[in-house]
């Protein structure tokens, strides 16, 4: 499972169009990680991504493939903080 910490509250700040760009912006990248490492979407919940390894087809190192997705997960999430404070400087905003 990975899901956007507090994004209640972070929600409430978009409209609608802002709050799909925000969440797609988010999931994209995110998704693309898990695939890559041989990770299976089951679903998406709002701004959450239930994944799963070693299914529909088997995989010997599932969980080595597991621990190193959340690994690039953490290394992405990091990339886009840094957008997001960058563009909020370049907009004036916090």
């Amino acid at each position: 499972f990975c899901d956007i910490r507090g994004f209640t509250t972070i929600s409430e700040q978009f409209d609608a169009q802002g709050l799909t760009l925000f969440i797609n912006r988010f999931l994209t990248p995110m998704t693309r990680v898990i695939l890559q490492h041989q990770g299976t979407i089951d679903k998406y919940m709002g701004d959450c991504i239930m994944a799963f390894w070693n299914a529909p087809l088997d995989d010997a190192e599932h969980a080595r493939h597991g621990c190193l997705a959340a690994l690039a997960m953490f290394e992405t999430l990091e990339q886009l903080n840094q957008i997001r404070r960058d563009e909020a400087q370049h907009s004036g905003q916090r």
